[in-house]
């Protein structure tokens, strides 16, 4: 197995995009910083081997592995397709405390209540880049991965994560080479 029996792993994101805004999917205990920002993959839907065909192809085992570690880790496929693929819609309405999803732009017949929270990106839809809050493919803030159940809360720092995991505060946080590598992903 790729986590041994017994092992807990969290993820506390303070800033996790590109390919390291996947990673915290794989398990499912996440957590964020009142500041924390996951997304920034919108990158993956733009695949260019120079065959329509092909692209699709790599696109759609791309996504098959990213959609796949969400569902491993407890989460909705929607959320990562919505980050992948700038083309992806998502809109959100809670219905009693569950969150509904729509991939595409809503419509009168869908009912009342939907938040958009990413479209198409093209024509009136197009963000300005100098915009800061973009939403041609989905970026979470610590609000939002809240709403949508992707973060079980938020922290201001590390000591006050772990007394909320129920660590004593006789830990140790081990830096090495993944510390690094994470940190210069982000």
């Amino acid at each position: 197995p790729f986590i041994e029996d017994g092992m807990r792993i969290v993820f506390w994101v303070e800033r996790a995009t590109g390919g390291a805004g996947l990673l915290p999917f794989s398990v499912p205990e996440i957590y964020f910083h009142p500041t924390g920002r996951m997304g920034g993959l919108g990158q993956v839907g733009e695949i260019e081997s120079g065959d329509d065909w092909v692209n699709r192809k790599l696109l759609s085992a791309a996504l098959g592995h990213a959609t796949g570690m969400a569902i491993k880790g407890g989460y909705p496929p929607e959320i990562i397709r919505a980050m992948c693929v700038e083309s992806n819609w998502l809109a959100v309405r809670f219905d009693g405390g569950r969150v509904e999803f729509l991939e595409y732009e809503p419509r009168p017949t869908d009912g009342d209540g939907w938040i958009i929270l990413a479209d198409d990106g093209e024509g009136k839809n197009a963000d300005d880049e100098e915009e800061l809050d973009q939403n041609d493919v989905l970026n979470l803030g610590a609000d939002w991965a809240y709403r949508l159940g992707v973060s079980k809360g938020d922290f201001d720092n590390f000591d006050d994560l772990a007394w909320e995991l129920g660590i004593d505060d006789d830990y140790v946080v081990e830096e090495g080479k993944g510390t690094s590598i994470l940190e210069s992903a982000a």
